[in-house]
């Protein structure tokens, strides 16, 4: 987990995580629901934080830590020493709890907690469980279309989501896309009107010309924050700009 988290935090985002973005600039992007546990969604500029999250990490960060015992999470970079040698580091906010209650004379009760890579393993439940069942729900009611790229469709969690948000859309006239270098399992098949066996970087270099195209048109509005206009720009755009500082790539490993 320690070497995944030093790779993940020296990975650039790619052009599908910059197809995103500039969904997300246009308006269209709804929400991003993604298994990928290396953040890269993140250091592109999408947020699991404030009151309308755009990304949902459904199978958590490896980019994080989280304490057994009180849940507490904190950034993997903090303990990267100890990670790296196959340690898990003491909780500190469980180390602050019981030092308390020692000087206080009170009793102690269980030890503290040890902080592990905060990524969901089988078997285990989301802590966040509840807001993503929200997020869920109120996405069944206002998507419009769904595009499901990169996945084989094989973990039961994301398959239920899909079953359901290709229900809920399809209902209201919308469609369902599936993306991948091979074709969906045969019995979710009905789940997608539109099945595209392609690379979805080849996807996104095609999706990002279409839309500067259509920028260029005046067909679209691209909400940039005044900052810098145009797709011309996109890049250092998603590189200087709306990166969020804390997932850039420019910690110190050692």
């Amino acid at each position: 987990m320690a070497d995944l988290a030093k790779a993940a935090a020296q990975a650039q985002p790619t052009a599908f995580h910059q197809l995103l973005m500039a969904l997300s600039f246009c308006r269209i992007l709804g929400r991003t629901y993604t298994q990928n546990i290396d953040g890269l969604e993140l250091k592109a500029g999408l947020t699991t934080v404030g009151d309308k999250p755009n990304c949902v990490q459904l199978h958590g960060s490896v980019m994080e830590v989280r304490c057994t015992q009180c849940n507490f999470t904190e950034h993997a970079h903090h303990h990267f020493s100890a990670l790296s040698s196959g340690q898990l580091p003491p909780c500190p906010r469980c180390e602050v709890w019981i030092e308390s209650r020692k000087s206080k004379g009170k009793r102690i009760g269980p030890k503290g907690g040890l902080l592990r890579p905060s990524i969901i393993l089988y078997g285990e439940s989301h802590p966040k469980s509840e807001d993503i069942e929200s997020m869920q729900f109120a996405d069944r009611l206002k998507a419009d279309n769904l595009l499901v790229v990169g996945t084989s469709l094989q973990t039961y969690g994301s398959v239920r989501l899909i079953k359901e948000l290709s229900r809920d859309i399809r209902s209201r006239g919308g469609k369902a896309y599936y993306v991948n270098l091979t074709s969906p399992p045969v019995q979710h098949v009905k789940c997608f009107d539109y099945i595209l066996r392609s690379d979805c970087q080849d996807l996104a270099h095609r999706a990002l010309d279409r839309l500067k195209m259509a920028e260029l048109a005046g067909s679209i509005t691209v909400d940039c924050d005044g900052r810098m206009g145009g797709f011309a720009d996109f890049a250092d755009l998603v590189n200087r700009s709306k990166v969020r500082k804390d997932m850039r790539p420019s910690w110190d490993w050692a």
